[in-house]
């Protein structure tokens, strides 16, 4: 059951965990930024509201599996916001990678508030990331155009991508 005292951790939480770039409702009315700040930051509250309307169709129409018996990876996942929408579509494995090492943490806190049993987080370089495992879908969002290496980056995730790369 919510109630306020879990609001002051979390709250304490989101805080210890610095600054946020994008809007998570961790529990009713607790968000990771805070409302007087959302002017600021409405640009990635736009893209997460885009990507959230046009990425899950997408994925529909590719994928013939159901999602419980799909892997996902998400490069450069930031926070780990794409990773808790791909968790809550019931996705069979999700992983996600950023070389942030603070973006990892809040990640973390996510898995943990969220207890995301089937997500894994991992502060890595997709210019240094090996895997032997296979992901049904791997997914770079905003990524590729920060990176000095592309075509190699693309090398690298085809090793590990089984059907599906979704890239912006």
């Amino acid at each position: 059951m919510y109630n306020e005292q879990n609001k002051e951790v979390l709250e304490k939480g989101i805080r210890e965990s610095g600054d946020w770039h994008f809007l998570i409702e961790l529990a009713p009315g607790v968000f990771t930024i805070p409302c007087d700040q959302w002017k600021t930051l409405w640009h990635n509250i736009v893209v997460q509201d885009y990507i959230t309307r046009t990425l899950f169709p997408l994925i529909d129409l590719l994928n013939k599996k159901e999602p419980s018996e799909t892997t996902v990876i998400d490069i450069g996942c930031n926070e780990g916001w794409l990773s808790l929408l791909l968790h809550r579509r019931g996705f069979k494995r999700v992983v996600g990678i950023d070389s942030n090492e603070a973006n990892i943490k809040k990640a973390n806190f996510l898995k943990k508030h969220f207890d995301m049993k089937n997500v894994e987080f991992n502060a890595a370089d997709i210019n240094d990331f090996k895997t032997d495992e296979k992901f049904d879908i791997s997914i770079m969002l905003g990524v590729l155009n920060h990176t000095h290496n592309p075509v190699g980056i693309l090398r690298n995730m085809h090793r590990f991508t089984d059907k599906y790369l979704i890239l912006d």
